[in-house]
């Protein structure tokens, strides 16, 4: 399975959710909150039934995957009003909305040359140069100095704001980044971000295309010794074996219920989306 090129991000912020080493990294911020973000956006979508949260033909259950954060009153206490929560911006009941995760659709080439146009159309070439790294293409320049402070996150709002996109997850997740660039500028939080080159899933493995070691961009030439987008001098990164993602904290429902009782579970969940859809229609 080929996996693209993607941003992840997080606010630095600590709290009683995020007493870990490393609590402002935004891929260990991603690791240690994705399943209270898996819980309030399946919450939010009415994908919690009978005390599992829902995604066919996976689930897990609440009550022990929650444990983790001392449980959902604890989650609530922290989130509610936390200035990092950018996902209170949409929703009330947001929970570890600060962090995200942002992959960019097939053809990323597309959405670098949005930012271009964005910045030439904003007139915003001479900021962009006064204070982000001088790329080939401005969008592997952006990612280079993480945290951003709030005069750069509020630069960068505003030429993602005016990129766009078409791609409905993409805009989506771009949308959740935009909202916590804000929230970054509004609190003077610093924003972290990593930005990762396309890869593939082999089994439990995860490789990553050869890419420069200082901008990220996949390494056009693998016998140079200078990346042609940032023009770092020196080697590709070596290829990163890691292991795969996973659906964590989704789980196969059979292996949590049998077969049997998984199937009658997702008759009953099946049935309760539909009343739920027709109430609302």
């Amino acid at each position: 399975m080929q996996t693209p090129e993607f941003l992840v991000w997080a606010l630095e912020r600590r709290c009683p959710l995020r007493q870990i080493a490393g609590f402002e990294d935004p891929e260990r911020t991603e690791r240690h909150l994705r399943t209270l973000r898996a819980y309030s956006d399946a919450a939010a979508e009415g994908r919690e039934f009978e005390g599992n949260c829902v995604q066919p033909p996976n689930g897990f259950r609440v009550e022990d995957a929650l444990s983790l954060y001392g449980g959902l009153a604890t989650a609530e206490a922290a989130c509610s009003e936390c200035p990092a929560n950018a996902g209170l911006k949409e929703n009330s009941k947001s929970l570890a909305g600060c962090f995200g995760m942002v992959p960019l659709p097939a053809g990323e080439i597309q959405v670098h040359a949005a930012v271009e146009t964005a910045i030439d159309r904003l007139n915003l070439r001479a900021n962009v140069a006064a204070n982000f790294p001088a790329t080939r293409r401005a969008w592997y320049g952006l990612w280079m100095r993480s945290p951003l402070d709030a005069p750069r996150a509020l630069l960068l709002k505003f030429v993602l704001r005016n990129a766009g996109g078409s791609d409905p997850e993409y805009v989506r997740a771009m949308n959740q980044m935009i909202l916590g660039l804000g929230i970054a500028y509004e609190n003077a939080l610093p924003f972290h971000v990593r930005l990762y080159p396309r890869g593939e899933v082999q089994g439990v493995w995860w490789n990553l295309v050869p890419h420069c070691q200082a901008c990220h961009a996949p390494w056009l030439e693998t016998s140079s010794e200078q990346c042609q987008i940032c023009g770092y001098v020196g080697h590709a990164a070596s290829p990163p074996k890691r292991r795969a993602r996973g659906t964590r904290p989704y789980w196969p429902l059979e292996r949590m219920m049998g077969k049997e009782k998984a199937a009658e579970f997702l008759v009953r969940y099946e049935a309760s989306r539909w009343e739920q859809k027709t109430k609302r229609d």
